[in-house]
């Protein structure tokens, strides 16, 4: 059995796949081919582990992409719900601004109509309210003034622009008990208290302006009332803005871009209004 063994360890020992060595005192009978066979598998496993790799990075990169679609959609769904809600206002707002507009329109012949009535029939009581003005503010009445003055009781105490400008046709004006009168010529009274000539007065017809320089001459023809230089630079202001548009209407109409300066003149006008008039605590009259 010994030699056996041993005649078993030669041929294995003469094959090129198998070899001896000592280690620790011991012999150790060895295979290289099954070393090599090892080997190769293991760069296999190296090869197929890379490959997994590979395959797992792709698999993170589309995650990621996939990802960040998921993420983008809901900015798209957001940013078209924001467009649409956007389209939406701006449709709302054109057609608010076309029902502004047309009450802005009707409010406007309104204004007119009550505008031109309060004008009819009244010549006399007009004609006093400017006397009076000279004489009560100005301190520069005429006896043709007082006379006017000393022919009724009823005195005007608001601003008539189309009316009193009719004091000054080159025809005269009759009054309603029929009396004839030469025209007013003291354009520069009619001025001070409308800041038009009368010749321009009769080509205004929007209601807005009109009730700015009634309410002008409203305030400072009172006795009762005071203003500050602010009030009368902003009235001055309107009307200087009213002459660059070339007497423009239809500026409190939203889509008037290009008469943004005659609306901010008009509104400063009533801010001055609010804040730059006061009662008089006494007077000399």
């Amino acid at each position: 059995m010994r030699a056996g063994t041993k005649r078993t360890l030669a041929e294995c020992l003469d094959t090129d796949d198998s070899y001896s060595e000592m280690v620790h005192d011991d012999m150790w009978t060895r295979n290289s081919a099954r070393i090599g066979h090892a080997s190769a598998r293991l760069d296999m496993l190296e090869t197929r582990i890379e490959s997994i790799w590979a395959i797992l990075r792709d698999h993170e990169r589309r995650i990621e992409v996939t990802s960040r679609k998921i993420e983008i959609t809901p900015r798209k769904i957001e940013m078209t719900n924001r467009k649409i809600e956007i389209a939406n206002r701006e449709t709302a707002n054109r057609e608010n601004q076309e029902r502004i507009s047309d009450l802005h329109d009707m409010i406007n012949r309104v204004g007119q109509q009550k505008i031109m009535e309060s004008a009819v029939g009244c010549s006399h009581i007009r004609n006093r309210f400017i006397s009076t003005f000279r004489r009560d503010i100005l301190r520069d009445a005429t006896s043709k003034d007082r006379e006017i003055i000393g022919q009724g009781n009823l005195v005007a105490d608001k601003g008539n622009l189309w009316a009193d400008a009719k004091l000054y046709d080159r025809e005269g004006f009759v009054t309603e008990n029929g009396k004839q009168f030469s025209p007013r010529d003291d354009y520069h009274v009619f001025k001070q208290l409308y800041g038009v000539a009368p010749s321009f007065a009769v080509i205004i017809d929007y209601t807005p302006t009109i009730l700015v320089l009634e309410k002008h001459a409203t305030i400072v023809s009172s006795a009762h009332l005071q203003t500050t230089d602010n009030f009368k630079e902003q009235f001055n202001a309107f009307i200087s803005a009213l002459k660059d548009s070339d007497y423009a209407s239809g500026y409190l109409v939203p889509d008037s871009p290009h008469l943004k300066g005659l609306l901010f003149a008009y509104r400063a006008f009533w801010d001055a209004v609010r804040t730059e008039v006061s009662r008089r605590e006494t007077t000399d009259l």
